[in-house]
C-alpha cells in the first residue's frame, strides 16, 4: 500500500513537502515525518558556531 507522508520542519512547523512511501500498515493512510527547513538549519548552525567559538575562547 502507498501512503502519503507530509514532511514538517521540527523547529517552525513549516510544511516542506509530501512524499509517498510503500508500507504494509493499512490502518493509517496519512502520516507525518519531521526534518528541518533551510532557514531553521542556518539559524541553528549560526548558534552552534557562536557557542563553539565562545567555548574555544574560554578554554584557550
Amino acid at each position: 500500500m502507498e501512503v502519503d507522508v507530509d514532511i514538517i520542519c521540527s523547529w517552525c512547523s513549516k510544511h516542506l513537502g509530501r512524499k509517498k512511501f510503500l508500507t504494509d500498515d493499512i490502518q493509517n493512510k496519512h502520516r507525518v515525518s519531521h526534518s528541518i527547513c533551510s532557514n531553521c538549519r542556518d539559524k541553528l548552525m549560526d548558534e552552534y558556531k557562536k557557542a563553539l567559538g565562545s567555548h574555544t575562547r574560554r578554554h584557550a
